[in-house]
């Protein structure tokens, strides 16, 4: 039987995602952090990324003003554009994934996209990375190592750093369709919009700004592999 606390953090997670992706089980990511097999990363060599920006034409409930974080290319090409929505928090909290973290000082899980909502992936900035971890510009990294997720957040060392669940994925030509229909721009990353104390406020930031350029008229969009596994 489903837990009271439970059904309450899946309406909350609903409300966020418009209820258009599948909801996040809480006991299910919890057991899948227990079991899951990390594929081994390849880690990007060219560590430029930029964001996605969504435009106001797009209207998809799960991405309108969206803004993601684009992961770098790897040695492995893939027919995949990946990236974590930075500017979608959701009410449920790390505790409820995560019960021993100490370090986090966000408390906020935040909602990466559609694409398997039930694993965990941690932006963090640090100049001595963990091993297996993805460069993704500059000093902020990726893991999706959920041990390695674990340990992190018990480190009173730990730095900035945010919790997201699920990811956001396009084939290249699936974005390259959704870019000439209008619904994205890109602009260069900003470590510090990644970990923005108004995170809904981001979007308007950037679209204020007037750094939007068009995704066809920047350096190609990168993406990340995992050896042997078509994971992102």
């Amino acid at each position: 039987m489903r837990a009271q606390g439970e059904t309450r953090t899946f309406a909350r997670l609903r409300a966020v995602i418009a209820g258009n992706v599948r909801m996040i089980r809480v006991a299910a990511v919890i057991a899948t952090i227990a079991t899951i097999a990390l594929p081994s990363i390849v880690v990007a060599q060219d560590s430029r990324s930029r964001f996605l920006v969504a435009t106001p034409d797009l209207r998809d409930p799960l991405f309108s003003q969206t803004v993601v974080v684009m992961i770098p290319q790897s040695e492995i090409q893939i027919p995949l554009v990946v990236g974590l929505i930075i500017n979608k928090p959701t009410q449920i909290s790390v505790k409820e994934v995560f019960p021993n973290v100490t370090a986090l000082k966000d408390p906020t899980i935040y909602f990466g996209g559609p694409v398997d909502t039930d694993q965990p992936s941690l932006l963090f900035r640090t100049s001595q990375p963990p091993e297996g971890a993805v460069q993704v510009t500059e000093d902020l990294y990726l893991s999706i190592d959920p041990k390695a997720i674990t340990e992190m957040l018990k480190d009173p060392k730990l730095g900035q750093a945010r919790i997201f669940l699920g990811r956001s994925q396009w084939s290249q030509d699936q974005l390259r369709a959704e870019t000439a229909e209008g619904s994205w721009y890109s602009a260069p990353a900003d470590i510090s919009m990644v970990f923005s104390g108004d995170p809904k406020g981001v979007w308007r930031k950037l679209a204020d700004r007037g750094q939007l350029q068009e995704v066809e008229g920047t350096p190609p969009l990168r993406l990340i592999g995992f050896r042997g596994v078509g994971f992102w």
